[in-house]
C-alpha cells in the first residue's frame, strides 16, 4: 500500500516538474508570433488592371503606336527633304553639275505631276548653263578648230550630231574658223520616249538634258522597245 502511494506521489511530482520546465522555456524564448510579409511592389506603369466588363478604357491607354510613329517622323527627315537640302547646298556652293544630276534622278523617281513640272523647270535652268551655253562644265570639252575641219567631221570625231554642236555654241550657220574653240558635249546621248505623257527626253549619260512634246502615232501604234538612231 505504501509503495503504491509512493508511485502516485512520484508521478505527480514528475508532471509538475515537466510543466514548470515548459513554462520556463516559453518565458525564455517567447511564443512564435512572426508572420511572413513581403514588401509592397510598385505598380508597373505599363500594366494596368482591366476595367469593368473586361474592357480597356481610353484612360488606361498610355500611348498608341501611331503617336510613337509620329514622334519618330518629326525627328527624322524624309528622303525627299534630305535630297532637297543636298541640292540647295550644291547650288549655294556653285556646283550646278552635281545639283543637276541629283535633280535628274529625283525627276524620274517622282510620281506627282506637279512636283515633276517644278523639277523640270529647275533642270532646264541648270542645263541652259551646263549644256546649252559656252560655259565650261564637267561633261563637256573645248575643241580648237584646225585646218581642214568642218562641223560634220568634228561631229563624227566626237560621235555627236553637228546640229547639236551648233546649238551649244549658238552658231546660226555651219561656218567655222581655224583656231575657233567649240564646246563639245562628251558622253553617251540617248532618247527616252514616254508614251504615257507624249514626251521625248534627251539624256546625257543617263541624266536629263532637254524634253520635247511628241506624237506617238495614230491608234497608239508606236512600238515599245529600245532602238538605235543613226546620225
Amino acid at each position: 500500500m505504501k509503495s503504491l502511494m509512493y508511485k502516485i506521489i512520484l508521478s505527480l511530482t514528475l508532471i509538475v516538474i515537466v510543466q514548470i520546465h515548459f513554462i520556463a522555456v516559453e518565458r525564455a524564448y517567447g511564443e512564435d508570433r512572426t508572420t511572413n510579409t513581403t514588401p509592397p511592389t510598385k505598380p508597373d506603369p505599363f500594366l494596368r488592371p482591366e476595367s469593368k466588363g473586361n474592357h480597356i478604357s481610353e484612360s488606361d491607354i498610355l500611348f498608341t503606336i501611331d503617336e510613337a510613329d509620329r514622334e519618330s517622323t518629326v525627328k527624322k527627315k524624309s528622303k525627299s527633304e534630305v535630297t532637297q537640302d543636298l541640292i540647295s547646298e550644291y547650288l549655294k556652293k556653285g556646283k550646278k553639275y552635281e545639283a543637276r544630276n541629283i535633280l535628274s534622278d529625283h525627276y524620274f523617281k517622282e510620281t506627282d505631276n506637279k512636283k515633276k513640272s517644278e523639277i523640270k523647270k529647275k533642270l532646264d535652268e541648270l542645263n541652259k548653263v551646263l549644256v546649252f551655253s559656252r560655259t565650261p562644265s564637267p561633261d563637256a570639252v573645248f575643241y580648237k578648230v584646225k585646218a581642214g575641219d568642218s562641223l560634220v567631221k568634228i561631229a563624227k570625231k566626237f560621235n555627236i550630231n553637228y546640229a547639236f554642236i551648233m546649238r551649244i555654241n549658238n552658231k546660226p550657220r555651219t561656218l567655222i574658223k581655224i583656231g575657233e574653240r567649240l564646246k563639245i558635249v562628251k558622253g553617251e546621248l540617248s532618247l527616252l520616249v514616254d508614251k504615257s505623257d507624249y514626251t521625248l527626253t534627251i539624256l546625257l549619260n543617263g541624266h536629263y538634258i532637254k524634253q520635247y512634246p511628241v506624237g506617238i502615232g495614230k491608234s497608239d501604234k508606236t512600238p515599245v522597245g529600245v532602238f538605235t538612231v543613226d546620225n
